[in-house]
Formats: structure tokens, sequence, C-alpha cells
């Protein structure tokens, strides 16, 4: 459950920084693309003839011919029809109890019957006329009967929206009625109202009239104003609608609409990339937000820069693919660079060819950047690039301009944005190293100099650790580049995975020159303190500012194995505690911190070895990779059974080289 709620937060700040994004871009291209319009207001007179750049509705004085149309539509009303159907069973049943009164009673005992009718009868009538319906005859009552009840029927049947002023009507109905007042008594008590004002039927017939009236469209290059005519609100609208007002309200929403699509497109494919090929990138907000910063770097640059009227090939559009693919992947780098060169032409309005231009550039750039190790050796590679760059503008506009000089111009140009580019790559590469906490090949490469603090303590202060750690960081760089892991990192976390016996480096037995402390010290005691060494390791990786993947490293290389050989001695013991002899975890989450915990521990155990040969070796490697499965070691790793076949033979042959003056080999 908790996994699943870190998910969908993960997924919502991805949403949230794409989003952002996207409003961004979409910001940068409408203020890259605004022309700079004309100065009215209403009621000026007009110096100019402004014709329609489009097809245009005069919204304004449309939206006053569908007004106008509307309201000519009266009121509409509904009738209730239920409410009718209620009226008559009421009227029925009052008319039923005066004829079962009037049938029930002996002539002898009126006057009960008037008071018992009086008590039931909801009509409020006095006893003379309860008295005169009860001694009508049936053929006279029944006429009565059918003559209130017909009334009462039409009159709800055509509604009644006021009931004093439906009285009247049905006054005017018994007016020669010779019982005309006991009727329109009888008639107001059941007459309800029953039509009621349709908003929604109202509303729905006056949207139809304002839909039957057709737009008023000034036609592509018609004139909207003429020189001499009065500015009215109708021209002011639909300046503001084709983006010709200098107001800041004024938005040609053709335009604007043209840049949405353009950007869903570009955003749904871009989405579309990183599901198939990249799906873990959106579980970590940090890389969305990456990659973010870094296209927003890029097109403010190209925004401003083109402020400065510089040929479009000197602006830095290959800055954003060529920071992806140094920071998170290049193959994700090398598709960004169609997107952010599609956006960036679009919103400086050049050539498309441009655009062709920029994605081989990133293609150019992004490749060579691989044999770039050191920062040195990336300067080197800029200056590189920047050539090719030069090159490429060059070939492309042979064809396109005659004027040799608009072409050395528009290469000239290419080579030095290329190079500007290219050092403020350099430039902001630590601080999104720093920020991001990304590992770089630059940033491995510098921690694997042995002059480094932590690296010269563990030489001087544990020389066996030092060097266990040299044999482990082989077979784990031999190991992870066989599999197509990060083989830097994992060479760079065997460095330093072991930084934590620095506290205590002689309880460590590659450290100790025959007196051993455990002899001194009860089991438990002892494991605690082999254990510590993790802790300890974390927490000299995070003074010192190592990288959090070199950090995880360190602190999963013993997942939450069991220190057998200390459990061993005691596990018959009553009161012991299996979890006191239990490294603290968590297992290896990735895979170059599963080949380095796999190193580690088959490097130690190879060394323990009193008769070292092929066999031997290949069987302890084998035997410790079958043991980390069945523990479920790494579970979490990635790793798949065939890499796993691949790092055990890549064990074996380092460690053949290693040991190759001590290994037996068999006939």
């Amino acid at each position: 459950m908790i996994r699943i709620k870190r998910n969908i937060k993960n997924i919502l700040l991805c949403a949230s920084i794409c989003a952002l994004l996207f409003a961004s871009l979409a910001s940068l291209v409408r203020a890259s693309r605004k022309g700079v319009g004309y100065d009215f207001s209403e009621g000026e007179i007009s110096t100019v003839d402004i014709f329609a750049p489009r097809d245009i509705v005069d919204r304004y004085t449309t939206e006053n011919l569908k007004n106008q149309a509307a309201a000519k539509v009266s009121d509409k009303y509904k009738i209730d029809l239920r409410i009718k159907t209620n009226a008559l069973n009421n009227l029925a049943d009052f008319f039923a109890l005066i004829f079962n009164t009037k049938n029930g009673q002996a002539q002898s005992d009126l006057e009960g019957a008037v008071s018992s009718f009086s008590s039931l009868s909801r009509v409020k009538l006095s006893e003379d006329e309860i008295l005169y319906l009860l001694t009508m005859s049936d053929e006279e009552f029944l006429h009565f009967q059918k003559n209130i009840s017909d009334i009462l029927d039409s009159t709800l049947s055509e509604g009644v929206l006021n009931k004093d002023e439906a009285l009247l009507d049905v006054k005017e109905k018994l007016q020669n009625s010779n019982i005309g007042d006991i009727g329109l008594k009888i008639t107001s008590a059941f007459l309800v109202e029953n039509k009621f004002f349709d908003e929604e039927g109202t509303q729905r017939e006056r949207q139809k009239a304002k839909d039957d009236v057709a737009a008023v469209v000034y036609k592509k290059n018609q004139s909207i104003v003429r020189k001499g005519e009065i500015i009215t609100p109708a021209h002011i609208a639909m300046l503001e609608d084709l983006g010709l007002l200098k107001s800041a309200n004024s938005i040609d929403k053709f335009e604007v609409f043209g840049v949405f699509s353009l950007l869903i497109v570009l955003f749904g494919a871009s989405v579309l990339y990183i599901l198939i090929f990249n799906k873990n990138l959106f579980s970590k907000p940090d890389m969305v937000l990456l990659i973010a910063v870094s296209v927003l770097i890029s097109m403010v640059l190209c925004f401003y820069m083109d402020k400065l009227n510089l040929k479009i090939s000197a602006l830095p559009v290959a800055l954003s693919p060529i920071l992806v693919a140094l920071l998170i992947d290049r193959n994700l780098g090398l598709f960004l660079s169609i997107p952010v060169s599609i956006v960036a032409v679009f919103m400086l309005n050049e050539n498309w060819l441009y655009a062709i231009c920029f994605i081989i550039i990133c293609t150019f750039s992004i490749y060579i950047l691989k044999f770039a190790k050191t920062r040195v050796g990336l300067v080197t590679v800029s200056i590189l690039s920047s050539v090719i760059s030069a090159l490429v503008f060059f070939a492309f506009y042979m064809h396109e301009v005659s004027d040799m000089g608009e072409l050395l111009s528009i290469s000239l140009h290419s080579l030095i944005g290329s190079l500007f580019m290219m050092i403020v790559i350099i430039g902001i590469l630590p601080f999104f190293e720093l920020f991001f906490d990304v590992i770089t090949p630059f940033k491995l490469m510098e921690l694997t100099n042995p002059d480094r603090k932590l690296l010269k303590r563990l030489l001087l202060e544990a020389p066996g650790t030092y060097h266990h750690s040299l044999t482990v960081a082989n077979m784990a760089e031999a190991a992870a580049e066989e599999i197509g892991a990060n083989y830097l990192l994992a060479r760079v976390g065997a460095y330093y995975h072991d930084i934590g016996k620095l506290k205590a480096p002689q309880y460590f037995k590659e450290n100790q020159n025959g007196d051993n402390p455990h002899d001194y010290l009860n089991p438990k005691d002892s494991a605690q303190i082999i254990i510590s060494h993790v802790n300890e390791g974390v927490e000299l990786s995070q003074k010192h500012r190592l990288p959090k993947m070199v950090e995880k490293i360190i602190r999963e290389h013993h997942g939450v194995l069991v220190m057998e050989y200390f459990y061993k001695k005691v596990e018959n013991i009553d009161g012991v505690n299996k979890e006191d002899f239990t490294y603290k975890g968590p297992k290896p989450s990735f895979k170059e911190s599963a080949v380095v915990s796999l190193a580690d521990s088959i490097e130690a155990a190879v060394r323990s070895l009193d008769r070292k040969s092929l066999d031997t070796v290949r069987e302890m490697i084998d035997k410790i990779v079958t043991s980390r499965l069945l523990s479920g070691h790494l579970d979490n790793s990635n790793l798949t059974l065939s890499e796993i076949e691949i790092i055990k033979k890549s064990f074996l042959n380092t460690l053949s080289g290693y040991y190759h003056e001590r290994i037996e080999y068999p006939n």
C-alpha cells in the first residue's frame, strides 16, 4: 500500500512538472511569435486601412445579433399534469363523500348529515349550501358534478399560473348557473397552480434562436477597418482576436490553438517514448524535473539570444538533449533532440530545414560524447562538436544560399554558438550533478582517483581492505560491463563499499597480522562490530558527499544476510536473538549494487581458500551465488538469471587472472 501511494505521488509530481513545462513553453513560443500590432482604442479615428490576415468572425456584431434574436423569444412554461390528476381525484372523492352522505342518511336526520359532512369535508360550505347539495336529486347532483369536474379539468389542462386569475375565469364560466357560488367555492378548494416557468426550456429556445443566427465573417484580405473610420467595439474585438493590438490581452486564438496543438503532439510523443523505452523515469520526479529545467534553459537562451539578431545557427538548441544524454540516458537525449528542435524553430518562426540541422548536430554530438571520460576530455569533444555543427549548416545551406559570404556567416555563427553552448554545459554540469544527485562518467572518474581522501585513508589505515576493494572493483567492473550495466558506477561503488571499516580496521580479517581481537570478545559483540561497518560507511559517505547511488551500494552490499560464522557459535544457546547477527539491509535494489555485493562475498571467500584451482573457485562462486538466490538477496536487483550466469563467468575469468600464479590448472 505504501509503495502504491508513493508511486501515485511520484506520477502526480511528474504530471505537475510536465504541466508547468508545457505552460512555460507555450508562453515562450507565444511571446516570441507575437507581432507589434496597432495602438487603437474605442472612439478613435483610424489612420490606416487594416485588412484581415485570415478569415475572422466579427465576434462583437455576431454576439449582438444573437442576443437580439434570443430577446425575441418569450418565456416558456410547463404544465404539471400530475397536479391536475391529483386535483381531479380529490374532487371526485369530495363528490363521492356528498353522494354517500346524501344517500346514507334518512331525510329525518338531515341535520346530523350536515354536521357530519362539515366535519369531514375540506370544502368550507355553509350549512344551507351543504343542505342544498344533500337534497338535490341524483340527476341534478350528477349533472352538477360533471359540470364542476369539466371546468376544473379544462382550467388545469390550460395551466394555472396564478390561482386568483384562474378563479376569475371559473367565475365567468359559472355566472349563468343558479348554484354558481357553491360551484366557485368547490372549484376554488381544488384549484391549484400547476403551470411553472420552464427555465431550461426557455434557455433552450433562446439558444436555438442564437444558433440560427449566422456568424458575421470577414474573409482574408477583406478590409476590417478603413482609414478615417471611427473605431468601434466590433473593430476592437476583431483586432484583439487577430492579435493585432498592442494590448497585453490581445491574443490571436487561431495561433494559440496552433501552438497548443503542436505542443500537445510533441508532449504526447515524448511521454509515449518514455513509457516504452524509459518507463521507470516517471517514478523519478527529480529526473523529470532535470529534463524540464534543461529544456527551459535551452529555450530561454534561444529566446533572448534571438533578440540580439544572431543567426539561428548560433542558438543553443542542442543544449537540452546533450545535458539529458550526459545525465540520464543517451537514447533519451537523442529522442529529445526532435521535439526540442521543432519547438525552437517554430518559436523563432524559421525555416523547418533548421530543425533537421539541429537534430543531426545533436546526433553527432551525443555520439562523440561517449569518448569523453574526463572533464578535460569533454572540452576536446566540445571543440569537435562545434566544428561538426558548422560543417552540417554549411552542407545543408550550400544549395539554399547563393552568397558564399552569407553561407560562411551561417557556419561561423554555428561554430561560435556551439562553442558557447558547450561552455555553458561544462559550466552548469557540476550544479546539475549536485542538485539532482546525478552521477556522470566525469564524476565517477574523479572518485576513482587514489588521491581522494577516503581512498588514501583506506590505503594507509586499512591496507587489507583497500586491496580487497581493488579486487572487488575489478570483478564488479568487468561483470557490470558484460551485462550492460554502469561499469564505472560498479567500480566506484566497490572502491568505497567498505569505507566503514576505517573506524576499527583491526577487527576485520584482511587487516589482521596474526592477533585477532575477536578471540577476546563474545560472538554477539563481534557481530555487532562487524555489522556496524555498514552504518559507519553510510555516515562517511554522507560526510564526504559521495553520490547517493554509491551510498546505496555501501548500505546494501550485505543486504539482510546473517553472520553465520558468529551465529553458529551461539545458535544453540537459549535467549540468542538471530536479529543481533543479521545485517539491517536493505537488499541490493539495482544491478550495480547486486554485482558489487556478489563480488565482495566471492572475493573474500575465494581469498580464504587454502587450495585455489579453477574447480574450487568455480564451486565457490556457484555456492555463494546459489545461496544468495535462495535467500532472496537478489530479489530487488532486477538481475535476470541469464545475467547472473554472465556475472559468474566474468567473476571466474577475473579471479583466474588475479590468482593466476596460485591457481592449479587441471591437466
